[in-house]
């Protein structure tokens, strides 16, 4: 009964105190916001492997940085296909950059 009782407890704050919904309102506002950039990496890896977009490209498509796009290229490069490595001209062009 004790630890039922402090369910109780925590699920009432959550559900009824204004703090306890701000608390969930973030929470529920930070898994939405890891859904979301976890579905765009998939966007970019799926971008990467149809080797028809420069990074440019795809940063501005699917809102994520250079340095995530970049490191989702370098992680993806060894599974393009031989024929459509063009990364290391790509690669050359956004280090120097910085």
């Amino acid at each position: 009964d004790m630890y039922y009782g402090t369910l109780a407890d925590r699920v009432r704050f959550f559900k009824e105190s204004n703090e306890g919904i701000r608390i969930m309102c973030r929470a529920m506002e930070d898994m939405r916001n890891q859904t979301l950039k976890e579905g765009m990496k998939e966007v970019a890896l799926r971008m990467l492997a149809a080797n028809k977009y420069a990074l440019e490209e795809i940063v501005n498509i699917s809102g994520l940085s250079l340095h995530l796009a970049v490191s989702q290229r370098l992680l993806t490069e060894d599974k393009l296909p031989v024929y459509g490595r063009q990364g290391m001209r790509c690669r050359r062009k956004i280090f120097d950059a910085s």
